[in-house]
């Protein structure tokens, strides 16, 4: 099959999942095409420089609780002609391969409304579709809508939507049909050792996301400057002036984020849901400080609530130290819960799925 794969550049999780289901596409001999933006287009030409990649421009579409914020969306909306370049990506596609006779979207828009316009099935892999189909409760201010809104308006129909989760979820009645598994890991992460000593805060793996705000930036180097005696490790997209000598900055760097995050007491994070369900299989407690978006604000209450880690806003340093000081009591929690939910990689059956759609 030719199969048009499309990739959200927001963040590296959904780039990570889809490397584990291209993986095995091509392994069965496959023909890919990769649609992506921002991160996920600089990954996969780093990881893929044979495939043919087309960039594409996705418009910033604000939601809230309530659903799309039209009026912040007309504020935000800029300059570009998002229909030319619309036109000019799906003639860079039809270059590349004349028939596609399979899209994949992990929450990228594009390459679906490339699929309506040619009648090729539309499956959607990410993480997100779960908010369409099965019960949440709001977060604060946050609320599922913020999610359901946009995935109707990016995507309003497919022939199968699947969605990775950490969590297990009661399903709405007539309602999208969605497919609940569990997380699409990749094969560095399942390779990590799962011993954990966490009789002591010995190493801190830090990761600050580029997508954080300056006030969750300076509250979380508040956090770094209130944990003494233990060795701190820090990853992040640009050098942080403001942390002590003392701790061990690098720039984002795959590999050697993978070897601290095996080496480390715990992990302290935006709530990603592919670095939650990472450091769950690898049974690391985490500190989290989710963005501003309901997906985060629901991933960390998830972690919270079953005792697999804290959140971070608001924390002071006695908070962080009785954190850091419960270790053990976190990590159990994490093997508990591991053993309680389905945390197999599913890539096989997902592959085979998709192939048994297809009719092969």
């Amino acid at each position: 099959m030719n199969i048009l794969v499309g990739i959200s550049g927001f963040g590296h999780g959904h780039s990570l999942r889809q490397k584990v289901i291209i993986d095995e596409l091509i392994k069965r001999g496959h023909t890919i095409v990769i649609s992506a933006y921002k991160s996920s287009y600089t990954f996969f030409s780093e990881n893929y420089p044979e495939f043919k990649i087309v960039y594409v421009h996705v418009p910033f579409i604000p939601c809230d609780k309530n659903g799309i914020n039209w009026d912040l969306t007309e504020e935000k909306i800029d300059e570009k002609d998002y229909f030319r370049l619309f036109v000019n990506t799906c003639q860079e596609i039809h270059k590349a391969v004349e028939n596609i006779d399979l899209v994949i979207s992990d929450y990228e828009p594009i390459c679906a409304w490339y699929a309506y316009s040619i009648g090729a099935p539309l499956f959607t892999i990410e993480q997100q579709s779960k908010f369409l189909s099965f019960e949440t409760e709001d977060v604060g201010n946050f609320g599922y809508q913020e999610e359901a809104s946009r995935l109707r308006f990016f995507f309003p129909a497919a022939q199968f939507r699947l969605a990775a989760s950490f969590f297990e979820l009661k399903k709405k009645e007539n309602t999208y049909d969605v497919k609940l598994v569990g997380p699409i890991i990749c094969d560095d992460v399942l390779k990590l050792k799962r011993e954990c000593d966490c009789s002591k805060a010995k190493l801190v793996l830090v990761y600050f996301s580029p997508f954080i705000s300056l006030n969750d930036y300076l509250s979380l180097v508040n956090i770094i400057l209130s944990i003494h005696d233990t060795k701190i490790v820090v990853f992040s997209k640009e050098y942080i002036n403001l942390l002590p000598n003392s701790v061990e900055q690098y720039r984002f760097n795959r590999a050697l984020f993978l070897k601290y995050m095996e080496l480390s007491s715990c992990v302290i994070s935006t709530a990603g849901h592919q670095l939650i369900s990472e450091l769950i299989l690898i049974e690391k407690p985490m500190l989290l400080y989710p963005i501003s978006t309901f997906e985060q604000q629901y991933n960390a209450m998830i972690v919270k609530k079953h005792g697999l880690g804290e959140i971070a806003n608001n924390m002071d340093s006695e908070n962080i130290n009785n954190f850091l000081s419960n270790l053990e009591f976190y990590h159990n929690n994490i093997v508990l819960y591991k053993n309680q939910t389905n945390y197999i990689n599913r890539v096989n059956d997902i592959v085979w799925f998709l192939e048994e759609r297809m009719g092969l």
